[in-house]
């Protein structure tokens, strides 16, 4: 009798699985409609890939840049709209996309009742990111180019932590982005660096783990110390938190991916011997790799450790929350209060600071003793806040759809494309990890990076002449 119910269980499973799969989409027409649509020319996928490269490649830049970095890509995609306009179908009939727009709507509809709408429309406008699931959607077959780029302006971003370090130890003249001398983060703020390099962190991470080229392997290592240094130099805590439990979270899963069946002539096929010696060098190589960080950053490390297990203990023992680190678990405290208070609609988006405020006073009967911020310092507790069971609901559906699509892709292509093909999931966990401290969705620069990653991961890869023959 137990066995009855598995070919059922296993039914639901295949008919979600297909589901997620989006099987409405013809795959056979957007198929030809890629390998029919010319590569060379003004109107050619040539002319709208390098545009491509550059948003990809800037969108981890300080936000003045990032907000202009995708106007030549549409520009390029409105020069060729002609054949770009018979692609909108097999993207709009996404299921990810859908899901996105879903959490868009709530977002905007919730600013009917909102409290404070200017902060509101600024928050939900991170949608307007949306743009680049179309736009790159023309040149997605070079999925893989795509990602090498955006790995590379991360790395330009260490560079200015660089440049940040050297201008305080040689005392040279203060550069534009001021920062506090314990707190390196180059031209980003400290908090938008943390969680930024967490997802670059995250990128690079299945290169070094996964089989393949001994030279994408050792550039992945480095890039992947240069990105856990920059982290460390942020002082963000939340980041540090984040990092250090991604780290095995994508070590385990590349162990698991390792173990499926690959082709005998590749890499990946080796003996069960020589994987375990991989991963114990690639786990010695981050045991090295955090050692020699904790020698030249302990110091501050342990400093900011231990204040922040001060402000806890203060914030546990005699709710006191007017400490940096108490403040912060003082908000996630009240998010889940006006959840309850609020659980279907919530409190609207932009909302969260002045109802915050109005339920302390209410409880405390005078003005909060200390500062509020306009969100709540953790994404699903913001999200709960200000849209209610509806807005979380549609966040936890994105969140399962890219990361559905993310693995699909992963599983389908790393053996021919290399294990940067994984570095999307990589980062979407990065990502998902450092948004329990700051919510990375409401964020101008994150968003952005957020809005590319998704982009990057969606339910399928078109095929086509042009994908095996020209070379980017």
């Amino acid at each position: 009798m137990p066995n009855s119910d598995t070919p059922v269980a296993g039914s639901i499973r295949g008919r979600v699985s297909r589901v997620l799969s989006a099987p409405w989409i013809d795959r056979a027409r957007t198929n030809h409609l890629y390998a029919v649509d010319p590569w060379d020319g003004f109107f050619g996928r040539k002319f709208t890939l390098p545009w491509a490269y550059v948003w990809c490649f800037f969108v981890s830049w300080p936000v003045s840049i990032v907000e202009f970095a995708g106007v030549p890509l549409m520009i390029a995609v409105l020069v060729r709209i002609h054949r770009n306009v018979r692609l909108i179908p097999s993207i709009l009939l996404q299921p990810l996309l859908l899901a996105v727009a879903i959490f868009g709507i709530i977002q905007f509809t919730s600013l009917l009742w909102s409290q404070d709408r200017s902060e509101g429309i600024d928050q939900a406008g991170s949608i307007r990111w949306l743009w680049s699931l179309f736009m790159l959607w023309s040149v997605i077959e070079y999925r893989r180019s795509l990602i090498i780029v955006l790995a590379a302006g991360f790395l330009i971003g260490n560079a200015s932590q660089a440049s940040q370090f050297l201008h305080v130890q040689l005392d040279w003249p203060t550069p534009t982005w001021d920062r506090a001398p314990d707190r390196c983060s180059g031209w980003w703020p400290p908090v938008v660096g943390g969680s930024v390099l967490t997802a670059a962190l995250g990128l690079h991470l299945p290169a070094v783990f996964l089989p393949g080229r001994i030279r994408t392997r050792i550039l992945a290592a480095a890039a992947s110390f240069v990105t856990l240094a920059g982290i460390f130099a942020t002082g963000t805590r939340g980041a540090w938190i984040a990092s250090a439990a991604l780290i095995p979270m994508i070590a385990f899963a590349c162990i698991v991916v390792r173990g499926r069946a690959a082709p005998a002539d590749h890499p990946a096929s080796r003996t069960s011997s020589a994987r375990a010696r991989w991963v114990l060098a690639a786990s010695g190589v981050v045991v090295v790799a955090a050692g020699m960080l904790w020698i030249w950053t302990g110091d501050a490390v342990s400093r900011r450790v231990a204040l922040a297990r001060q402000d806890l203990a203060a914030a546990f023992t005699s709710r006191d929350f007017s400490s940096d680190t108490g403040a912060r678990l003082g908000m996630a405290l009240v998010a889940i209060d006006l959840f309850r208070e609020h659980p279907w609609l919530g409190v609207g988006a932009g909302s969260y600071r002045p109802a915050a405020e109005a339920l302390v006073r209410q409880r405390a009967e005078d003005t909060p003793p200390w500062r509020i911020h306009d969100h709540a310092h953790n994404g699903l507790l913001h999200i709960a806040a200000t849209t209610g069971v509806l807005g979380l609901a549609s966040a936890l559906l994105v969140v399962i759809l890219a990361m559905r699509n993310a693995v699909h892709l992963g599983l389908a292509r790393w053996r021919s494309h290399g294990a940067y093909e994984w570095g999307p999931a990589g980062a979407l966990v990065g990502l998902l990890a450092v948004s329990m401290f700051d919510p990375v969705h409401i964020n101008a620069q994150t968003s952005a990076m957020l809005a590319v990653l998704l982009s990057l991961c969606p339910s399928f890869i078109p095929e086509s002449s042009a994908d095996r023959q020209a070379i980017p």
